[in-house]
């Protein structure tokens, strides 16, 4: 929706007199992801939030897809040069409220994914520390861990507001992992050397 939305005023929709006619992308065939994640919700563990949200968003995509291989379709083809825009009018009407439903249902979503994802990494993390101690492979994954809320609190078009309290101790809890690397760093020279991998992702 965001390369429709470059050229679409989302309000009134399609006019036929744009100077540029972008039109939409074509989406990957997902059928699968689908069928896993309607499968994971009735799967173990449990998580309650996160189960109850799955459904309404694959609905809200199940919508909005057809209309946007549709309208993909229709602008590919150049058909709005021949009809005058007349069918880009007629299925903006569908794919302005479907994809304003899809977005609201992915902003329900993402913050509870992102609340599992922690619990998992961090776990993993623990589990590492348990099985090797704070050593190289744990320094650089919590690192890497305390680096990712950082980067999402940054601003993006979806939210331009940063919520500078929460991206303050996002960032204190970043440079405290920093300053533990350089202390392991200094107290075990080389130890970084040829290290691979990257356990939490």
């Amino acid at each position: 929706m965001v390369r429709y939305r470059s050229w679409v005023n989302m309000r009134t929709g399609p006019t036929g007199h744009e100077s540029i006619v972008y039109g939409l992308y074509s989406l990957y065939d997902v059928r699968d992801e689908i069928a896993k994640a309607k499968a994971a919700v009735d799967a173990e563990p449990r998580m309650a939030e996160l189960d109850a949200a799955i459904p309404p968003y694959v609905t809200a995509y199940e919508t909005l897809a057809p209309l946007i291989a549709q309208a993909n379709g229709y602008y590919e083809r150049a058909d709005y040069k021949v009809d005058k825009m007349a069918e880009g009018k007629t299925l903006h009407v569908k794919l302005a409220p479907a994809g304003r439903a899809f977005l609201e249902e992915r902003a329900k979503l993402e913050p509870l994914f992102a609340r599992e994802k922690l619990k998992g990494d961090e776990a993993e993390l623990a589990l590492i520390e348990k099985r090797e101690g704070r050593k190289a492979r744990w320094v650089v994954a919590n690192v890497m861990l305390r680096t990712r809320p950082v980067v999402e609190l940054l601003p993006r078009e979806a939210k331009p507001i940063v919520d500078l309290p929460a991206f303050d101790s996002a960032l204190a809890t970043y440079a405290s992992a920093v300053r533990s690397m350089d202390e392991y760093a200094a107290a075990e020279p080389g130890s970084f050397s040829g290290f691979e991998g990257r356990p939490v992702s």
